[in-house]
């Protein structure tokens, strides 16, 4: 099967297409695993290699062992999940000498983002990270040490990160345009040696329960928030800098502007219906525009409140029984061996497997808009076999495999077009010819936004994802 990776790179990995053993890391010729993409690129032996991740679940620990290869990209080509699970060390990164950038990844069940042999941090852009426990579990950098090898987070969603058993020294980290929920990102709780060193916060988001404790430090220094957004409620507890288990007030802001230099505090509305949201998304994270929010949109100069990894403002449906669903049999939708129950969310019945389908009621956007992207929240036991996809792996696929969706559209209804094939999570394109961009046959060389008032969509639910190339 022919290639269909959308970005360039130097080296190649698909999960299911891959092959670590003959794999030679081409488009055409893809490995499995990113640990192995890692060894050609260090192999090589250039700094800037550039390695395409296909959608997939990878379960890997991976390992950078030559301080050779620096400034090197890791960048994801459609949905890819680096899970913890089961690993051991549980840590995705141990360091040396080599700053690396991770791009549109999302990384989940990991006892610690990474573990490092010296003092230098990496790069994460568009990145989600979701119930890992720890920054690191050993030092990140010296406060002398240069700006490019401490640990940045740009644009990054966080979720479940409580930083509580560190005892050692965390300093050099930054935080831009960042998302963080139920997070304690700061967080060093740890005796002798332990230590948090001025993180910084720029345009950063924070949003946990009432009452709960966002930032601490068990001897650590004040962390820095430039222009950042606390919801109600919150509090922060740092031994130096006379934060101990303090509310975030206004008259806290107003009166040490050194530390919290532009920040405000806000209401928050979230979409935490979406009850079957699983692991693999942070749909549950994004904010509607609504009475409680849209003052936020407009006066939060905050790049997390519209960026890609952020929470911008999304229409979210979960699977709840009401007529103002339309993924539901309730809201109109159209079931085909669905099934729910009380495991949350859809699954294909049982005696249907390997798939099922929804087609949803039709959607009215209220008026005629570009479609940015679409997205779905899935869970499964069955890595790289279970997911929202269109086809399986095969013929009528991608090399690498997609996740797909069915979508069709128009300003009028009844819609009474065909159905064209979309990649969840990505912005949607379509030839002239109406081949949508999650379509193998979709040609690159010309294609147009989607702007439409209603859409519909077809939804296919598979646990065969891996099935014969």
């Amino acid at each position: 099967m022919a290639n269909h990776f959308n970005k360039s790179g130097d080296f190649y990995v698909s999960a299911l297409d891959g092959d670590d053993t003959s794999g030679t890391g081409t488009a055409d010729n893809p490995v499995q695993t990113i640990a192995k993409a890692v060894l050609l690129a260090e192999a090589a032996g250039t700094d800037y290699q550039q390695i395409i991740v296909g959608s997939g679940i990878y379960n890997e620990r991976i390992t950078f062992a030559s301080a050779a290869v620096q400034f090197s990209t890791i960048e994801a080509d459609g949905v890819v999940i680096v899970d913890g699970t089961g690993l051991s060390p549980t840590s995705i990164y141990q360091g040396i000498p080599n700053p690396w950038t991770w791009i549109g990844i999302s990384f989940v069940n990991f006892g610690a983002i990474m573990t490092h042999a010296t003092n230098y941090g990496c790069n994460f852009t568009n990145c989600s990270f979701k119930n890992v426990s720890l920054l690191s579990d050993n030092q990140v950098n010296n406060a002398s040490t240069p700006e490019s090898t401490r640990l940045n987070f740009t644009n990054c969603v966080f979720e479940n990160l409580v930083q509580s058993i560190v005892i050692y020294y965390i300093r050099g980290v930054a935080f831009t345009d960042c998302t963080f929920r139920n997070c304690d990102p700061t967080g060093n709780k740890g005796t002798s040696s332990g230590n948090t060193y001025a993180p910084f916060y720029r345009r950063c988001v924070f949003s946990a329960d009432s009452g709960s404790i966002i930032t601490t430090a068990g001897n650590g220094r004040t962390p820095f928030f430039e222009s950042c957004i606390f919801q109600e409620n919150l509090r922060i507890s740092i031994n130096q800098g006379g934060f101990l288990n303090t509310d975030i007030t206004e008259d806290l802001i107003n009166n040490n502007r050194l530390f919290f230099a532009g920040s405000i505090i806000a209401s928050m509305s979230f979409n935490d219906n979406i009850t079957g949201s699983g692991t693999y998304n942070q749909l549950n994270n994004t904010m509607p525009i609504n009475a409680t929010t849209s003052d936020l949109y407009i006066r939060g100069p905050i790049g997390a409140l519209n960026g890609a990894g952020g929470l911008a403002p999304r229409t979210a449906y979960g699977f709840d029984n009401e007529s103002a669903n339309p993924l539901h049999t309730t809201g109109g939708a159209t079931w085909d061996n669905i099934t729910t129950s009380s495991l949350g969310g859809f699954q294909i019945s049982s005696s249907a497997v390997p798939s099922g389908s929804i087609t949803t009621a039709v959607i009215d956007q209220g008026s005629i808009k570009v479609v940015k992207s679409i997205d779905a929240a899935f869970t499964t036991t069955a890595n790289n076999a279970a997911a929202p996809s269109t086809y399986p792996s095969g013929s009528n696929n991608h090399n690498p495999v997609r996740y797909q969706y069915e979508m069709r559209y128009g300003n009028t209804t009844p819609l009474t077009g065909n159905y064209s094939i979309f990649e969840w999570g990505q912005t949607p394109f379509v030839n002239s010819n109406g081949t949508g961009s999650g379509d193998q046959l979709f040609d690159t060389g010309s294609y147009t936004n989607i702007s439409a008032r209603y859409l519909q969509l077809r939804i296919t639910l598979r646990s065969d994802i891996s099935g014969s190339i």
